[in-house]
């Protein structure tokens, strides 16, 4: 509806110039021609201050006639503007004032590699999104970074070919940073990451490295510690090494919420250098983690506190033949989810069960008799 509606609600609102017009939505509006936009934002750009745009057909074509600046605009979504060239991006860009504070090119075929050769500065920019844009370059990334000042808060470069190499270029730091995302980059580096990793501040609270090809075993060269860092994803990582994952665990504090391991081959074999604990951390998931040890997991969950909520131990080889050693209770445990463990024993599993509240849906296939776990919930 919004799409055959929003065309005549624009061209009524037109006619009266809309001089205090500050959000702008025409996203997934397909009709919208770029003269139409373009005639558009010289009526209202003076006081716009959001603009929604994406999926169109739009390519920005004609974007010199442009005739007003867009002093206060600090909302750009253009994902999924496939039509959209370089050049255009580039203009329209040079067109915004100092106030951009997010940008969204997801889904967009720009490369960014043309950036440096621009006037464009983004100095206030806080959310970059650039995720599934498979023409990007490094030089392109590295581009826009050098023309944010230090308020960059969001960055998603996911499903993107980027190795992020060459940021040693890079003469300024981001320790506003909270949110990064490099879910499977499949090009992606050591060292591009801990370059980018050492440039950040300690207010990193969410790092994405999903289906990445990083072992972490060069996690030495890693310089900043991630004290803030809360939610951790490392699912499907197959050249995961027990080192760097322990590794990585040794640089965060005590605030990591939610630790995703699921499809890795780490067997937590290294789990007793680690020297920190997890008293917070309330989602773990080593699902599908075929080389999971007892001694190892035990020890793990032997370092989380009571805030655990949901653990996810599916499809592993764990028997719990170690559970009697589990040294902390799970209180506030909620799911466990122990799907296609064919290994698991009852007597791990009522060991293990006995340390949890009655709150607990254990989420298998057994038919329990012991009467210890009559207060339990067995699906």
């Amino acid at each position: 509806p919004r799409s055959t509606l929003f065309p005549y609600t624009t061209l009524f609102r037109s006619i009266f110039g809309l001089p205090v017009l500050e959000e702008l939505d025409l996203g997934g509006c397909r009709s919208f021609t770029d003269a139409g936009v373009i005639g558009f934002l010289n009526n209202t750009g003076s006081t716009l201050r959001k603009l929604d745009l994406n999926s169109g057909n739009i390519s920005l074509s004609g974007i010199e006639s442009l005739t007003t600046s867009l002093p206060l605009l600090e909302q750009v979504n253009l994902s999924g503007c496939k039509n959209m060239t370089e050049a255009n991006l580039l203009a329209f860009l040079g067109k915004i004032g100092g106030s951009l504070r997010i940008i969204d090119l997801s889904r967009t075929g720009v490369s960014l590699s043309d950036i440096e050769s621009s006037p464009v500065q983004l100095p206030v920019l806080e959310q970059v999104y650039l995720s599934y844009c498979h023409s990007l370059t490094n030089a392109g990334v590295i581009g826009v970074l050098k023309r944010t000042g230090g308020n960059l808060r969001i960055l998603h470069l996911n499903n993107t070919d980027v190795s992020l190499c060459g940021n040693e270029s890079l003469t300024k730091s981001f320790s506003l940073l909270e949110e990064l995302n490099l879910s499977r980059c499949k090009n992606i580096t050591e060292a591009g990451i801990f370059g980018l990793l050492n440039k950040t501040g300690g207010a990193l609270r969410i790092l994405n490295l999903n289906n990445t090809s990083i072992s972490l075993s060069d996690i030495g060269s890693m310089t900043l510690s991630l004290h803030l860092l809360a939610k951790l994803n490392l699912s499907e990582c197959k050249n995961l090494t027990e080192a760097g994952f322990t590794g990585l665990l040794n640089k965060t504090g005590g605030n990591l919420k939610i630790i995703n391991l699921s499809n890795t081959n780490v067997a937590l074999s290294e789990i007793e250098s680690l020297a920190s604990s997890f008293h917070k951390l309330q989602q773990l998931n080593l699902s599908h983690c075929k080389n999971l040890t007892e001694s190892g997991t035990i020890g793990f969950l032997n370092k989380t506190g009571g805030a655990l909520r949901i653990l996810n131990l599916s499809n592993s080889e764990l028997a719990l033949s170690s559970a009697e050693s589990l040294t902390t209770s799970f209180p506030a445990l909620e799911k466990f989810e122990l799907t296609g463990c064919k290994n698991t024993t009852e007597a791990g599993l009522v060991a293990f069960l006995e340390r949890t509240s009655g709150k607990l849906i254990v989420q298998g296939r057994w038919q329990l008799q012991s009467p210890e776990t009559d207060r339990k919930s067995v699906v």
